[in-house]
């Protein structure tokens, strides 16, 4: 995938092992210790071989992570960050996997953005965002209930957001974790 950063690969390979493949290649393969290289790189000619015959027009591929970053960065840019209206707020909560959930059952999306002022979405994602501070500090302010923390964005949301925008950082939630820990 030449076009798309490793993280944003790196995290759909995740997905497809905790949620499509639900880790049954990784018992198939015994993964352990000492084979860890090499039954990783099967996994993930596995993955791509799935990536590429995927047929639903629902199935999110590497071409939406592509249109799901650009969108992201575009909104959050340092430029139009401070120019967010709610139904933006709304648009980057639905990108996130993180809320996926939460938007099917709770309708997430629509509460983050009626639950918290523009103004304070403005400030708390341009702060976690764009802050010269430690990475370490801008998530914990976004998950303390004092300035910067937001009403349903939790720490996947957080943790998520930062990979999206940032090249160095990586896409982290919930989901990215437990597949990490199915690889050992």
């Amino acid at each position: 995938y030449p076009m798309v950063r490793t993280y944003l690969t790196l995290d759909h390979f995740w997905h497809w092992i905790k949620s499509i493949e639900q880790g049954e290649s990784i018992n198939k393969y015994k993964l352990n210790r000492k084979n860890r290289d090499i039954v990783i790189l099967k996994l993930f000619k596995d993955y791509i071989n799935w990536d590429k015959n995927l047929q639903s027009e629902d199935s999110y591929s590497i071409k939406d992570i592509l249109a799901n970053e650009n969108a992201l960065r575009l909104l959050l840019s340092q430029k139009n960050i401070m120019k967010l209206k709610k139904n933006n707020a709304k648009e980057i909560y639905s990108r996130l996997h993180s809320g996926g959930m939460r938007i099917q059952r709770f309708y997430g999306d629509e509460l983050f953005a009626e639950d918290n002022s523009i103004q304070k979405i403005r400030r708390s994602l341009n702060y976690l965002l764009w802050s010269d501070d430690d990475i370490d500090k801008r998530i914990s302010a976004l998950l303390r209930p004092e300035i910067h923390k937001l009403k349903h964005f939790g720490s996947s949301n957080v943790q998520e957001l930062i990979g999206w925008v940032h090249d160095n950082l990586p896409i982290r939630n919930d989901k990215a974790d437990e597949a990490l820990e199915m690889l050992g």
